[in-house]
Protein backbone atom coordinates (compact mmCIF):
# COMPACT_ATOMS: atom_id res chain seq x y z
CA UNK A 1 0.00 0.00 0.00
CA UNK A 2 1.22 3.46 -0.91
CA UNK A 3 1.72 6.18 1.68
CA UNK A 4 -0.75 9.06 1.13
CA UNK A 5 1.35 11.70 2.90
CA UNK A 6 1.79 14.90 0.91
CA UNK A 7 4.87 17.09 0.77
CA UNK A 8 2.99 19.89 2.61
CA UNK A 9 2.24 17.56 5.52
CA UNK A 10 5.90 16.55 5.77
CA UNK A 11 7.02 20.18 5.74
CA UNK A 12 4.44 21.05 8.40
CA UNK A 13 5.40 18.18 10.70
CA UNK A 14 9.18 18.57 10.32
CA UNK A 15 9.60 22.36 10.13
CA UNK A 16 6.63 24.49 11.10
CA UNK A 17 5.16 22.58 14.03
CA UNK A 18 8.42 22.30 16.05
CA UNK A 19 9.25 25.95 15.39
CA UNK A 20 5.86 27.06 16.71
CA UNK A 21 6.34 25.03 19.86
CA UNK A 22 9.80 26.50 20.50
CA UNK A 23 8.64 30.07 19.97
CA UNK A 24 5.77 29.67 22.39
CA UNK A 25 7.94 27.90 24.94
CA UNK A 26 10.70 30.52 24.73
CA UNK A 27 8.17 33.36 24.97
CA UNK A 28 6.61 31.85 28.09
CA UNK A 29 10.02 31.33 29.68
CA UNK A 30 11.06 34.91 28.94
CA UNK A 31 7.94 36.25 30.64
CA UNK A 32 8.70 34.24 33.78
CA UNK A 33 12.22 35.67 33.98
CA UNK A 34 11.02 39.26 33.67
CA UNK A 35 11.83 40.95 36.96
CA UNK A 36 11.79 44.62 35.98
CA UNK A 37 9.24 46.69 37.77
CA UNK A 38 8.64 50.35 37.02
CA UNK A 39 9.94 52.71 39.67
CA UNK A 40 6.79 54.70 40.38
CA UNK A 41 8.44 56.71 43.17
CA UNK A 42 10.98 58.09 40.71
CA UNK A 43 8.17 58.76 38.26
CA UNK A 44 6.23 60.85 40.80
CA UNK A 45 9.34 62.84 41.73
CA UNK A 46 10.16 63.33 38.03
CA UNK A 47 6.63 64.51 37.28
CA UNK A 48 6.87 67.13 40.03
CA UNK A 49 10.25 68.37 38.83
CA UNK A 50 9.13 68.46 35.19
CA UNK A 51 6.01 70.39 36.21
CA UNK A 52 8.15 72.92 38.06
CA UNK A 53 10.45 73.30 35.05
CA UNK A 54 7.50 73.76 32.71
CA UNK A 55 5.94 76.31 35.05
CA UNK A 56 9.19 78.28 34.92
CA UNK A 57 9.29 78.06 31.12
CA UNK A 58 5.67 79.16 30.74
CA UNK A 59 6.37 82.15 32.99
CA UNK A 60 8.89 83.15 30.34
CA UNK A 61 6.31 82.97 27.54
CA UNK A 62 7.13 86.51 26.46
CA UNK A 63 10.70 85.35 25.68
CA UNK A 64 10.04 81.90 24.23
CA UNK A 65 8.07 80.99 21.16
CA UNK A 66 5.05 78.72 21.68
CA UNK A 67 6.64 76.04 19.49
CA UNK A 68 9.70 75.96 21.76
CA UNK A 69 7.49 75.50 24.81
CA UNK A 70 5.61 72.68 23.11
CA UNK A 71 8.90 70.97 22.18
CA UNK A 72 10.28 71.31 25.72
CA UNK A 73 6.97 70.09 27.17
CA UNK A 74 7.05 67.08 24.84
CA UNK A 75 10.64 66.34 25.89
CA UNK A 76 9.71 66.50 29.57
CA UNK A 77 6.69 64.25 29.07
CA UNK A 78 8.72 61.72 27.09
CA UNK A 79 11.53 61.83 29.61
CA UNK A 80 9.32 61.37 32.67
CA UNK A 81 7.19 58.62 31.17
CA UNK A 82 9.99 56.59 29.56
CA UNK A 83 13.17 57.25 31.55
CA UNK A 84 12.16 57.83 35.15
CA UNK A 85 10.55 54.36 35.58
CA UNK A 86 13.86 52.68 34.66
CA UNK A 87 16.44 51.55 37.19
CA UNK A 88 19.07 54.08 38.10
CA UNK A 89 19.88 56.81 40.60
CA UNK A 90 17.23 59.52 40.91
CA UNK A 91 19.82 62.31 41.06
CA UNK A 92 21.29 61.21 37.73
CA UNK A 93 17.81 61.22 36.15
CA UNK A 94 17.08 64.69 37.54
CA UNK A 95 20.43 65.95 36.29
CA UNK A 96 19.75 64.55 32.83
CA UNK A 97 16.29 66.16 32.83
CA UNK A 98 17.78 69.56 33.72
CA UNK A 99 20.54 69.13 31.12
CA UNK A 100 17.91 68.28 28.52
CA UNK A 101 15.94 71.41 29.32
CA UNK A 102 19.07 73.56 29.18
CA UNK A 103 19.96 72.10 25.78
CA UNK A 104 16.36 72.66 24.65
CA UNK A 105 16.50 76.34 25.61
CA UNK A 106 19.94 76.76 23.99
CA UNK A 107 18.66 74.98 20.86
CA UNK A 108 15.71 77.37 20.71
CA UNK A 109 17.91 80.46 21.14
CA UNK A 110 20.27 79.34 18.37
CA UNK A 111 17.33 78.51 16.13
CA UNK A 112 15.74 81.88 16.92
CA UNK A 113 18.97 83.72 16.03
CA UNK A 114 19.18 81.91 12.67
CA UNK A 115 15.51 82.60 12.03
CA UNK A 116 15.85 86.32 12.71
CA UNK A 117 18.98 86.59 10.58
CA UNK A 118 17.39 84.73 7.71
CA UNK A 119 14.19 86.78 7.88
CA UNK A 120 16.31 89.93 7.68
CA UNK A 121 18.02 88.78 4.49
CA UNK A 122 15.33 86.56 2.94
CA UNK A 123 11.88 88.03 3.39
CA UNK A 124 9.94 85.82 1.02
CA UNK A 125 6.78 84.13 2.19
CA UNK A 126 7.96 80.78 0.84
CA UNK A 127 10.95 80.82 3.19
CA UNK A 128 8.70 81.63 6.16
CA UNK A 129 6.39 78.78 5.18
CA UNK A 130 9.30 76.32 5.00
CA UNK A 131 10.58 77.50 8.38
CA UNK A 132 7.20 76.98 10.04
CA UNK A 133 6.98 73.37 8.85
CA UNK A 134 10.67 72.49 9.32
CA UNK A 135 10.86 73.77 12.90
CA UNK A 136 9.06 70.79 14.54
CA UNK A 137 11.27 68.35 12.62
CA UNK A 138 14.39 70.18 13.74
CA UNK A 139 13.11 70.18 17.34
CA UNK A 140 12.55 66.43 17.06
CA UNK A 141 16.29 65.99 16.39
CA UNK A 142 17.41 67.36 19.76
CA UNK A 143 14.62 65.55 21.63
CA UNK A 144 15.52 62.12 20.24
CA UNK A 145 19.26 62.74 20.60
CA UNK A 146 19.07 63.76 24.25
CA UNK A 147 16.66 60.99 25.11
CA UNK A 148 18.93 58.35 23.58
CA UNK A 149 22.03 59.79 25.28
CA UNK A 150 20.16 59.69 28.59
CA UNK A 151 19.27 56.04 28.03
CA UNK A 152 22.93 55.29 27.36
CA UNK A 153 24.03 57.09 30.52
CA UNK A 154 21.54 55.15 32.65
CA UNK A 155 22.54 51.85 31.02
CA UNK A 156 26.25 52.52 31.63
CA UNK A 157 25.47 53.31 35.28
CA UNK A 158 23.65 50.01 35.64
CA UNK A 159 26.51 48.14 33.97
CA UNK A 160 29.08 49.75 36.28
CA UNK A 161 27.02 48.81 39.33
CA UNK A 162 26.74 45.20 38.13
CA UNK A 163 30.51 44.96 37.60
CA UNK A 164 31.21 46.01 41.17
Amino acid sequence: MKNNISVQQVIYVKMIKPAQGNVLTNYGESLENLKLKPNFGHMIIGTGIAAAILFTHFRLLHIFDLSALVAISFFNLLFVCLLFPLEGPILRKIGLLFAGNIVGVAWYLIQYAFQEASFFFVTTDAFKFITIFAKPLIDFVWIVTLWSISLSVLASTKRKNEEL
